[in-house]
Formats: structure tokens, sequence, C-alpha cells
């Protein structure tokens, strides 16, 4: 299994970062991708360095949607109070905040209901808080159990792989339902018709190329393959009513900014997780 995840992530890498690709994503006015970089700590994040670097896409402070922000230790959310779940969750991964400092995850609300994570709780084992903030019950939307043990695993694997890629600073992820017109409820959530994953890769360099996205139907996988799912930012925009990609007023100065997180283990130890992000402002 670890050989196969190894594989699909050499894969996706490999379709995301081309030079080939980068050359024909560069355009003489770049895009601009909204992150919550400015919500990822609770401290300001420290100014940093003016850069200058040729890329495609650049990140930028903002938000997809504004329905209720939610911060937690390492991710952030809108939740939406009409679904009972999150509009989407935002994560950054590096091999820092990758770091497995942690087993046992506390349980919390009804474990007979099945749910599917947002924010994996993989991906948040480098401190306790972080991982038991994974299994709020916000974090979790219904999801049809095949698919939630195929497909989406493959993809947070598949992320987690790349975000430990030498070559890259940080893997810059949105997770998050979409719904037909008429909601049907399970218990009290809304039960999505889809699930989307946005996958922003930013190099050591300062490179941000085209975002790599999946729409995947909550349902029955007909396939093992993942890239039968996958999509364009635009299409899941049209589809969401999110924007992440916007047109910022004014001059940009694009800055090397860090924050260090810090927490505990399960014994009690301190734990960090340092994060660094170009980002424009």
């Amino acid at each position: 299994m670890m050989g196969d995840a190894s594989q699909e992530a050499e894969h996706l890498q490999n379709t995301l970062i081309t030079e080939e690709k980068i050359e024909q994503n560069f355009c003489k006015q770049p895009q601009y991708i909204r992150i919550p970089f400015s919500d990822m700590s609770e401290e300001n994040p420290e100014k940093g360095e003016i850069v200058s670097t040729n890329t495609p896409y650049k990140l930028i402070n903002g938000y997809p949607s504004e329905n209720e922000i939610r911060k937690r230790k390492s991710y952030v959310m809108s939740y939406n109070n009409v679904t009972n779940n999150a509009d989407w969750v935002y994560e950054i991964f590096n091999a820092s905040t990758l770091a497995d400092n942690c087993e046992k995850e506390l349980k919390l609300g009804d474990t007979n209901y099945h749910k599917g994570h947002l924010a994996a709780a993989a991906n948040h084992k480098w401190c306790l808080e972080a991982l038991n903030d994974a299994s709020l019950f916000s974090n979790k939307a219904p999801q049809q159990k095949n698919l939630n043990q195929s497909t989406c695993k493959k993809l947070e694997n598949n992320c987690r792989e790349i975000a430990k890629y030498e070559t890259v600073r940080n893997l810059h992820v949105y997770t998050g339902p979409l719904y037909p017109e008429e909601l049907t409820m399970k218990g009290v959530k809304a039960l999505p018709s889809h699930f989307f994953k946005v996958i922003i890769v930013e190099d050591h360099n300062g490179t941000v190329i085209q975002p790599f996205c999946f729409l995947v139907p909550n349902e029955q996988p007909t396939s093992d393959n993942c890239y039968v799912n996958q999509c364009s930012i635009e299409h899941i925009e049209h589809h969401s009513g999110l924007i992440f990609i916007c047109t910022p007023l004014g001059v940009t100065q694009d800055r090397i900014k860090t924050i260090k997180w810090q927490g505990k283990n399960e014994a009690g130890e301190i734990c960090y997780a340092d994060i660094k992000v170009r980002i424009s402002s």
C-alpha cells in the first residue's frame, strides 16, 4: 500500500510541476489564490524579507467565502449553520507540520454515525491539540463509506507524500462539500453530493503553478483511479460559489513570512512546527 501511495504521489507531483508546465503557465499578470495564512497563528506572521519571483500564480491573504470563520490549532474553516458542515477547510502541509508526534485522537460525538474528516486526522499529528481538533463535529461531513476508504484516502495519502518532497516548501489544500439544489439531511448534517479538493504546491523557490483540483461524487467509487475526478479550479468555483482566484487592488509585494506553532504531545512534551510562506500583500 505504501508503494502504491508513493507511486500515485509521484504521478501527481509530475503532473503538477514540470518545466514545460511552468513555462506554459507563466503570464504577464499572475493570478492570486486566496489563503487564510494570517489566521494560521495566534500571533501575526513575521513580516519577512521582500522577494521577487516570476510565477504564474501567487498566494494572498483572504477567504474563498466568509460564513463563520473558525480557527483551529492547525487548520481554518468557514462553517455553514444551514448545512451544519464546513463550506471549506484549509490546511498547510510540510515536513514539519506532518511530524508524527501523537497516535491517539480524542473521540468526540456519536462514533456510530459515519462521518468523513475534511481535515484528515493523519495530517495533524504534530501535537495532541491539533489531532483532537480533527475529531470536532464541525470538521466532519456524511461521506459514503467506501469512498472514505478509497478515493478520499488516496488523495490524502498523496498530499502527505508530496508535502515531504525536497523541492516542496508547502502544500496548501482546501477540502469541502458540494450539494444538490434540494438539501437532504443525514441526522443534523446536510448530505453532500460531491467533495472537492484544491491542491496548491509551493516550491522552495517560490513557484506556484496552476492548482490541481478534484471533484469526487459522494457515492460508491466506480474506479480506483483518482485522476478520473480531476477538474479545474474554475469548475469548482462555478459549482460551489467559492472564489479562490482574485485580482488584488493596488500594487502588491511578495514577502517570505514565517510562523511557528507550539503544542504538546501525549507525554506533555513541547512540540513545534515551522512554516514559511511566500505571500503577497
